[in-house]
């Protein structure tokens, strides 16, 4: 038993971390349960338990200073109880800024027909599954069959007529923000090298965002700045030259989808 006690110290002076106590723990229990099962009286067995107990105080001292010094990390998953966090969100008043614009569906100031086409390319897109140029498509041909079915034998049409296919989009993105579907996003800027993001910004009075031309970000201690470019210059058709980042990164506003399943 004495040379385990002092197997348990001499292991205690090597320990470097908290795993390294769980079986000099297991082993000082042993010792512990072994003492404690020594009941004999005699004077040659006092003595012995007597330098045996000052032995284990030394070492219940050294394990304490050395628990104080490595103290335990928790292995495994975090624990997170999102049902509070959702519950917390969902019994609250939800700010009419967050949720209003649900109630507030544009399709609904449409023409029925225009409606009714829309509805065709949603539900093409998004329950069918069509790609999106098919579901442009799709529309596009609706639009075009309407267009022949209200001309006249000399190829005119009402202002009413007009009116209900100039309602009718030609892109699906257009057709979904219509049905508040396409949800509020925020696109990061990412450096295509050491993948860093960058949140937008923006300037008074305008929706446009825009970001660093360069990446500023040291990818570990002491490295150089990256220095990556992040914006590529676009033309448009009209001549218009914007830029936009390389690799867009984008990221859905949890709150307005839950407020979307609330609305």
């Amino acid at each position: 038993m004495e040379r385990g006690a002092h197997s348990c110290l001499t292991a205690l002076s090597t320990v470097e971390s908290n795993a390294e106590l769980v079986p000099i723990e297991r082993d000082i229990a042993l010792l512990r349960q072994s003492f404690n099962s020594v009941t004999r009286k005699l004077p040659s067995v006092d003595a012995r338990k007597q330098t045996l107990s000052r032995l284990l105080s030394q070492i219940d001292l050294t394990f304490q200073e050395h628990q104080a010094a490595y103290p335990a990390v928790a292995v495994g998953p975090i624990v997170y109880n999102t049902g509070t966090s959702i519950r917390s969100f969902i019994f609250k008043p939800l700010p009419d800024t967050l949720i209003g614009h649900h109630f507030e569906l544009p399709v609904n100031s449409h023409n029925p027909v225009a409606q009714l086409t829309m509805f065709i390319a949603v539900v093409s897109t998004v329950i069918m599954g069509l790609s999106r140029q098919m579901g442009n498509l799709v529309l596009n041909l609706v639009k075009l069959t309407l267009c022949w079915a209200l001309q006249d034998s000399k190829g005119n049409m009402t202002e009413r007529q007009s009116s209900i296919l100039n309602q009718i989009p030609t892109t699906v993105e257009t057709v979904l923000s219509k049905f508040n579907l396409d949800g509020k996003t925020t696109v990061f800027a990412t450096c295509p090298e050491c993948h860093c993001t960058y949140a937008p910004s923006f300037h008074p009075g305008s929706h446009t965002p825009s970001y660093p031309a360069t990446c500023s970000n040291r990818p570990y201690p002491d490295a150089e700045v990256c220095s990556s470019l992040l914006m590529e210059e676009v033309i448009a058709d009209d001549g218009a030259r914007s830029s936009k980042p390389f690799k867009p990164f984008v990221i859905y506003d949890f709150h307005d989808y839950l407020a979307s399943l609330l609305a």
